[in-house]
């Protein structure tokens, strides 16, 4: 069975592998892909093994977005 995204792990306020709040821990969380022309997080470690198969960014991997601006766009989204 395919995975569903939910809005917020499309907006990289849930993790992908667990479902917790991205929102209280933004150092530990890793990018682990893209939907939707968002970016999907996990938190690193085990979550992020389950998610994508790798515990920690890659290097010249990109970052996870400002807090601030994920919830404007998940705001604006309505």
């Amino acid at each position: 069975m395919a995975q569903r995204f939910t809005d917020e792990m499309v907006f990289t306020l849930q993790c992908v592998s667990c479902q917790a709040d991205l929102r209280t821990s933004i150092a530990a969380q890793v990018v682990i892909g893209h939907y939707n022309g968002g970016q999907l997080a996990a938190f690193r470690g085990q979550c992020a093994r389950q998610a994508c198969g790798r515990t920690e960014v890659l290097q010249g991997a990109e970052d996870v977005l400002p807090l601030e601006e994920r919830i404007a766009e998940w705001e604006a989204m309505g």
